[in-house]
């Protein structure tokens, strides 16, 4: 869903700069137009996608924060070998409670207004987008 989006935020990141690419998320999300119960919700979900980029995605990536006229929008790509190849849709339920994991793309899905997971043999590139409201 490519528009004409205006970049506010590029990156690289990596488990040691982690914390600082979470910090700057957060900053240009909150300075970007969303009301601020809809900019927690998205910082949220970006949170869970980096977080697993660093876990499952071959140690870190690169993550955008982009703006257009009614969306902010985040795309994460890694390079590890994450899920299976192709376009991947969350389930529509949390995962057990006892499951160790696979509730970061789930939890990510609930709080945007959109979410495409696209995996294959380079990396995963998830793509998010919270809609201005």
């Amino acid at each position: 869903m490519e528009t004409d989006r205006r970049a506010l935020y590029e990156t690289t990141f990596d488990a040691s700069t982690l914390r600082s690419a979470r910090r700057e998320v957060d900053r240009h999300v909150f300075g970007s137009g969303l009301a601020d119960d809809r900019a927690f919700d998205f910082v949220a979900a970006v949170i869970e996608i980096l977080s697993n980029a660093v876990r499952h995605g071959g140690g870190g990536g690169t993550v955008t924060v982009s703006r257009d006229d009614g969306h902010v929008w985040c795309v994460i790509t890694d390079r590890g070998p994450g899920l299976p190849a192709g376009e991947w849709t969350p389930p529509p339920a949390p995962p057990p409670a006892d499951a160790e994991s696979g509730r970061g793309l789930w939890l990510a899905n609930a709080l945007c207004s959109y979410l495409v997971v696209r995996s294959s043999a380079a990396g995963t590139r998830v793509e998010l987008g919270m809609t201005v409201e």
